[in-house]
C-alpha cells in the first residue's frame, strides 16, 4: 500500500490543523462500525414501487407512470431499474426515489420486458416475455439482440452464474435456458408442465434457486442441473421474484397470497416477511449506508482537501513510497 505523502518539518504551520482534524475523523470512523442496512425494493405489477425495512415495513419508494406495469428489478449499485412490461421501457430509479423523466431504454414494440439482471461488464439484460428474446442495454442505454429462445419461451426472470453464462427462467415451457457470454442458447434445466417458473436467484455455492408460480414451489437446481424441491409455500401461493439477504435466507414475492416469504437457508422454515404490498412481484435487495459510513465520506472530503493544499505550498513534500 502506498503510504501518504510525508510533511518536512519546516512545511506551512496552516496544514497541521488540518490533519489534526483528519486523523480525529478517520479514528471516529474506525470506532463507528461500517455496515448498511439492506432494503429490500419489490414491483408491484403496477405503477408502484415498494421499500421493506429489515423489520418487515413496507413502505413508497416510487411511482412509476400511471399506465406502468412494473416487474423486473436490477440495481447497478444505487440507481434501481425497472422493466416495464406493456411500455416495453426499462425506467430509472435515483436511491432517493425519483424517477428519470425520460426512460433508461426503450425496446421494440412487443418485445414484454420482464426479469432483468446486470451482467459483470455493465451491460442490463432483459428478457422479452412475448418475443422470447434477450436483449442487452449498454451503459448509454443502447438497446441490441443478446439472444434468441425458441418459440414459446416466453422468458421471465434472469440471473447469472459466476463464469458469465446468464440463465432465462422459461415461462411458457417450464424450462430453464442457459445462454453463454457469446449468447449461444442451451437447455440446462427442465421442470415439471406446470411449473411456469418466474424468479431466479443463485446461492454462495452456485446452485439456482427457481420460483414456480403455477406449482407453488422453490425449486433448486445444481450446476450440473439437477432439480431437486427447496421450499414448499403455501396453498394458493403465486411466487414470482427471488431475493437473497446477506444471511442466506430466501425471499419470494408471493402475488397469490399478497406477502412476501421468508425462506431459511435450509428450506425448512417458511415464514411471512411483510404484507402490504399488492400482488408483490420482482425483489431486489439494496444497501442503504449507515449514519457512520458518512465519517469516511468526510474523511475522503478532508483528504482532497489536504491534497490540495500541500500541492499549492511552498514547502517541498516527499512523495510517498
Amino acid at each position: 500500500m502506498t503510504n501518504p505523502p510525508l510533511l518536512h518539518s519546516h512545511a506551512r504551520s496552516g496544514i497541521r490543523p488540518l490533519t489534526t482534524v483528519l486523523a480525529a475523523t478517520l479514528f471516529l470512523g474506525a470506532l463507528s462500525p461500517v455496515c448498511a442496512q439492506q432494503t429490500l425494493y419489490v414491483s408491484s405489477g403496477g405503477s408502484s414501487i415498494y421499500q421493506v425495512g429489515a423489520t418487515g415495513t413496507v413502505s413508497a419508494f416510487a411511482t412509476l407512470p400511471a399506465n406502468a406495469n412494473s416487474q423486473g428489478l436490477a440495481l447497478d449499485g444505487g440507481n434501481l431499474y425497472v422493466a416495464d412490461l406493456f411500455n416495453n421501457q426499462i425506467s430509472r430509479i435515483t436511491p432517493t426515489g425519483v424517477v428519470s423523466a425520460t426512460p433508461f431504454a426503450t425496446l421494440p414494440a412487443n418485445s414484454g420486458p420482464n426479469g432483468l439482471a446486470f451482467g459483470s461488464t455493465g451491460s442490463l439484460y432483459a428478457a422479452g416475455n412475448f418475443s422470447n428474446q434477450i436483449s442487452q442495454i449498454s451503459v448509454g442505454g443502447t438497446v441490441s439482440t443478446f439472444a434468441t429462445l425458441p418459440l414459446r419461451s416466453a422468458p421471465n426472470g434472469l440471473a447469472f452464474d459466476d463464469s458469465g453464462n446468464l440463465y432465462a427462467a422459461d415461462f411458457g415451457t417450464s424450462q430453464i435456458s442457459q445462454i453463454s457470454p457469446a449468447g449461444a442458447v442451451s437447455l440446462f434445466a427442465t421442470l415439471p408442465a406446470n411449473a411456469r417458473p418466474t424468479g431466479l436467484a443463485f446461492d454462495g455455492n452456485g446452485n439456482l434457486y427457481v420460483a414456480s408460480f403455477g406449482s407453488s414451489l422453490i425449486d433448486r437446481i445444481t450446476p450440473a442441473g439437477a432439480v431437486s424441491l427447496f421450499a414448499s409455500l403455501p396453498a394458493n401461493a403465486a411466487p414470482i421474484g427471488l431475493a437473497f439477504d446477506a444471511s442466506g435466507n430466501l425471499y419470494a414475492g408471493d402475488s397469490g397470497l399478497d406477502q412476501i416469504s421468508r425462506i431459511s437457508p435450509d428450506g425448512l422454515a417458511v415464514s411471512t416477511f411483510a404484507v402490504g404490498v399488492p400482488t408483490p412481484a420482482y425483489l431486489a435487495f439494496g444497501a442503504v449506508p449507515e449514519p457512520a459510513t458518512w465519517w469516511l465520506v468526510a474523511a475522503g472530503v478532508l483528504v482532497g482537501a489536504l491534497r490540495r493544499r500541500m500541492a499549492t505550498s511552498s514547502s517541498p513534500i516527499s512523495p510517498g513510497v
